[in-house]
């Protein structure tokens, strides 16, 4: 898999709780950097799909409108 830098700023803070991490672990940065992004970009995706997937139930017949569902909610409070 071809590579390419990515250069970025963090809170040294930050930065400094990382490589301890990396360290105690044996991980490499880039490792656990790749694999941070991965699990966003999945988590991204993932809520964009739900909501996609609750927005096509909001058109079906016998589902309430999302005024109807908030009116509700606010009732049950």
């Amino acid at each position: 898999m071809a590579k390419i830098a990515l250069a970025t700023q963090v809170p040294k803070v930050l930065k400094k709780e990382l490589d301890t991490l990396c360290s105690q672990k044996g991980l490499t940065l880039s490792f656990v950097v790749a694999e941070a992004i991965r699990e966003k970009i999945d988590a991204l995706r993932e809520e964009e799909a739900l909501i996609a997937m609750a927005l096509e139930r909001l058109v079906e017949p016998g589902e309430r409108s999302y005024k109807e569902y908030r009116r509700m909610t606010r009732l049950m409070r």
